[in-house]
């Protein structure tokens, strides 16, 4: 998740998708993608870009939502994304956050 984007609201959630049933991040490889999904959804929020020192909370609070993974760069339009990933393990995010 390092160096994606997400779209959060003013408390900090994160924008999600529901996809069968699962609960996903939306993430993407740039604010200006995140953005174009933010106003095509009508969602509210602003893009924050995931680094190492705020990615054990990213990843927290997105399990803490229901997430299993995250999605990127969603396109709405299209209904097409780039690929999914099942969210980090604790320890996996702990290293990489280290580093």
């Amino acid at each position: 998740m390092l160096g994606l984007w997400i779209v959060r609201d003013g408390a900090g959630q994160a924008l999600l998708a529901r996809v069968q049933g699962d609960v996903y991040v939306l993430a993407f490889s740039s604010a200006v993608r995140a953005m174009r999904a933010r106003e095509l959804l009508g969602a509210e929020g602003v893009p924050f870009l995931i680094v190492a020192a705020n990615v054990v909370g990213v990843v927290r609070d997105a399990r803490a939502d229901g997430a299993r993974g995250f999605i990127v760069d969603y396109d709405p339009e299209a209904a097409v994304f780039k690929s999914a990933h099942g969210l980090p393990s604790a320890e996996s995010t702990l290293a990489s956050a280290a580093r």
